[in-house]
């Protein structure tokens, strides 16, 4: 089946258009030269099979998807979770948190983001546990991960979590640290701007990347 998939992701592929991918990405990966609005929907027939798959198999395929050579497949393996997070339970839920750390770079990690966003929407009592398990990893991405968790959750954000979060991450010498906090902040600023600039004021020593994103829709 995913076989199936490849060669129909080969047939429309774009080798210049794939060059240009791949320095985008600082050569970490190879591409099929496609734009994800044009993956998503060659991969329609697949993701729609997937309703009628147990979640076992859908675990599966999507770690099978994040294995591939061609970066296009871990997006489908995404896309895949995506379609199906109502079904999932918090063990199965828990499964998929290698993925995070499967090839991983900020276009795999963000793109989880939705799927891990999503479930934790539907099941908020997990929102904790799931923010400081990763947290308290070693992972670079699961820290980040952990950190954007609630983006898009408005007004639901539960904020003296991500204080905590934030915190705990704030002297990190790692620019995708440094660039998530000043993400989630300027997000949530769209919500709550009193919030983030109280918080900014409290928190001098934030990084000034971190500031600076964070400012961005305070003026």
């Amino acid at each position: 089946m995913i076989e199936n998939l490849k060669n129909i992701l080969q047939q429309q592929s774009d080798p210049t258009r794939a060059q240009s991918q791949q320095k985008y990405m600082k050569d970490h990966f190879v591409f099929y030269g496609l734009l994800k609005p044009t993956v998503k929907e060659l991969a329609q027939p697949f993701l729609k099979e997937s309703l009628s798959w147990d979640i076992a198999t859908i675990i599966n395929r999507s770690q099978l998807l994040f294995h591939e050579e061609k970066r296009e497949c871990a997006y489908i393996g995404v896309y895949l979770l995506t379609q199906n997070h109502k079904r999932f339970s918090y063990t199965e839920l828990q499964q998929c948190y290698p993925l995070i750390d499967t090839n991983p770079w900020w276009d795999s990690v963000d793109a989880l983001q939705k799927f891990f966003s999503l479930w934790i929407q539907k099941h908020p009592e997990h929102l904790r546990e799931v923010s400081i398990t990763w947290n308290n990893s070693s992972s670079l991405w699961q820290k980040r991960s952990a950190l954007i968790l609630q983006l898009g959750h408005k007004q639901k954000l539960a904020t003296e979590l991500l204080s905590e979060i934030i915190i705990s991450n704030k002297d990190s010498s790692e620019f995708f640290i440094q660039k998530a906090i000043g993400w989630i902040l300027r997000e949530y600023s769209k919500t709550n701007k009193i919030w983030v600039r109280e918080f900014i004021v409290q928190h001098p020593d934030l990084s000034n990347l971190s500031k600076r994103e964070a400012s961005k829709y305070l003026s």
